[in-house]
């Protein structure tokens, strides 16, 4: 029973739209967080972040993934992976531009701490249990119901940070042609994706016990 109250929940929240990949809000959410989280990186400001990680729909197709892969439901789990690789595509797109416009006017000096944060691998373990423990909690919060978690849970998750951060040694890297924005983008691309790969795994792992 708890089982299904879970995946229900899940799978009728508003992203799931015949014919479309997302809600029109999700799309406006994913295009706000993204500019709010590359603002706030360019300007090293840890309010701006939270903001977007707050404001982030990224958590919504994982969730719905992760429902597909223990329904077994292969036309959700098409339509999800379509709709996280889409919203990934334009967090890394505005963060490209944003990085690209910001180096050729100069404005924010760049990289900000806050941008040297996301490229460190060297902590990689570290990242790898926060998102194990991200998986975990976000299958209970909704298994209980409990906003307030949920709210602590986006910003803890950081999926989309990393994302747009890439976006921004990319977009420098278009301008000014330096080697270490490639790598620090590379590296920040990676923390991103491996911060959604543990917590699917994670969350899987939960949900599969609560259902067992």
């Amino acid at each position: 029973m708890k089982c299904n109250t879970i995946l229900n929940s899940i799978i009728k929240s508003d992203d799931i739209i015949i014919g479309g990949l997302f809600s029109k809000y999700n799309f406006i959410y994913i295009i706000v967080a993204s500019l709010i989280g590359g603002i706030g990186l360019l300007y090293n400001s840890i309010s701006f972040i939270i903001s977007a990680m707050l404001i982030s729909p990224l958590g919504d197709p994982i969730l719905k993934l992760i429902s597909a892969i223990i329904l077994k439901n292969n036309s959700l789990l098409f339509t999800n992976f379509l709709s996280l690789i889409f919203k990934i595509g334009i967090c890394y797109t505005i963060g490209l531009g944003l990085g690209y416009f910001n180096s050729k006017i100069d404005y924010f000096k760049t990289p900000t701490n806050e941008m040297k944060n996301r490229t460190n691998i060297k902590y990689i373990y570290a990242d790898i249990a926060i998102a194990l423990l991200v998986g975990f909690i976000a299958i209970i919060s909704l298994e209980y119901k409990n906003i307030s978690v949920i709210v602590g849970i986006g910003i803890a998750s950081t999926i989309l940070l990393p994302i747009v951060n890439s976006g921004l040694y990319h977009g420098k890297y278009l301008d000014k042609g330096k080697y270490n924005n490639i790598k620090d983008g590379n590296n920040s691309f990676k923390i991103g994706l491996t911060h959604i790969t543990f917590i699917i795994i994670s969350a899987i792992l939960t949900l599969l016990s609560i259902c067992n």
